[in-house]
């Protein structure tokens, strides 16, 4: 640990595992490519619903690619579901259902920004 971290990262505990619970942290943080510190630090803070700003100044995420894979799938999902509204929409108008039209317009709106926020969030994720 370096120096201006120790200073930043001062406050430890320790935790105690078993053997086997143990060689499964090296394995997980040999996977994600961080020391045994860093993977137990992101958990915690992900469990605490914090991000662990010390990957972000070293310029790294602290996600696993799962998580932003996942998030991508969400997105994808938005978009199914928009086109499907669009169709929907379409045919509302089609048959003359003029507020069930204007209704399916609305909730196509708000797909279309979850979606553009989705994409915001997998950006900042990568």
């Amino acid at each position: 640990m370096s120096t201006s971290q120790h200073r930043r990262l001062s406050h430890q505990i320790n935790v105690g595992l078993t053997q086997a619970e143990a060689e499964h942290v090296d394995a997980a943080a040999r996977a994600a490519g961080v020391s045994r510190a860093a993977f137990a630090r992101r958990h915690v803070l992900a469990a605490l619903g914090q991000v662990d700003a010390t990957a972000a100044r070293r310029g790294g995420t602290s996600l696993p690619p799962k998580d932003v894979t996942a998030v991508a799938t969400l997105a994808g999902s938005v978009g199914r579901c928009a086109g499907a509204t669009v169709q929907l929409a379409k045919a509302l108008r089609e048959a003359g259902h003029g507020s069930f039209h204007a209704l399916a317009e609305r909730v196509l709106a708000d797909l279309r920004r979850q979606s553009a926020d989705l994409a915001v969030i997998i950006e900042r994720m990568k």
